[in-house]
């Protein structure tokens, strides 16, 4: 059975989404997806995790513009969420998509190494 703050970061997830895709137009926002949303016990603060398209600079100008949009966020998260409170938002960059793709490069790496190691030694195979 979730928890109310399982359900409550599910809700998050989808209108933040919602927000930012269709109500922003801070042009310091780029390509953004959320990926994650974690709601504390209390359902006074949401943490939510985001990924950016770009390099770092692209990333934290993406990361600025929605900090200042939170008040606004908030607002219409007010008409559209049915809680008393509406949880204080925290923006988080997501660096495991990143991460992710490194370990993969770096995996497939060995395995081209490997391939060719075993492609290099002469056959073992008795005539």
């Amino acid at each position: 059975m979730m928890s109310r703050a399982e359900r409550l970061a599910g809700l998050l997830k989808a209108e933040v989404g919602e927000i930012i895709l269709h109500k922003l137009n801070d042009q310091r926002i780029g390509f953004v997806s959320i990926t994650e949303v974690k709601a504390s016990a209390d359902l006074t603060t949401a943490k939510i995790y985001i990924s950016c398209w770009g390099g770092q600079e692209e990333k934290k100008k993406s990361l600025r513009g929605l900090i200042s949009s939170i008040p606004y966020i908030r607002g219409l998260l007010a008409d559209s969420l049915q809680t008393r409170v509406v949880p204080k938002l925290r923006f988080v960059l997501d660096d495991s998509l990143a991460e992710g793709d490194r370990l993969l490069t770096i995996l497939n790496k060995l395995g081209k190494a490997r391939t060719e190691i075993k492609k290099s030694q002469p056959s073992q195979n008795p005539l």
